[in-house]
């Protein structure tokens, strides 16, 4: 979706709700949402369904208006800010617990995976 496209979502929005008011950071969330889906043959239509349906009284949440549309495969784009690679860089590996990774690998709960271990050692 472009964003001249997303601009179109949000008339479409406001033509069939009103009374709704859309803060610029909600729109901006709506935006990361929607934008790896197609307006045309996508969003578009679900808006038009969604405001024929019962629930059409009350504002559509995001995943009304992507529920059973594929997502448009697109280049990689960077999706956070720029310092979170700076901050990531720095940031020791994972090593994961001992005691969830035994208890993940053998199908049983911490505590008896605490146990097992301990007794173990």
């Amino acid at each position: 979706m472009t964003k001249e496209e997303f601009e179109q979502v949000f008339t479409a929005l406001g033509l069939f709700w009103p009374r709704e008011t859309v803060s610029e950071s909600r729109k901006a969330a709506w935006w990361l949402a929607l934008k790896p889906y197609p307006y045309q043959g996508g969003v578009r239509e679900k808006i038009i369904a969604y405001a024929r349906s019962p629930k059409g009284n009350f504002f559509p949440d995001v995943a009304n208006l992507t529920a059973g549309l594929t997502p448009e495969i697109s280049e990689p784009e960077k999706s956070g800010p720029d310092w979170i690679d700076a901050l990531l860089e720095k940031l020791p590996p994972h090593t994961p617990d001992p005691i969830t990774r035994y208890a993940s690998e053998h199908g049983i709960t911490w505590g008896e995976a605490k146990k097992a271990l301990e007794g173990r050692t």
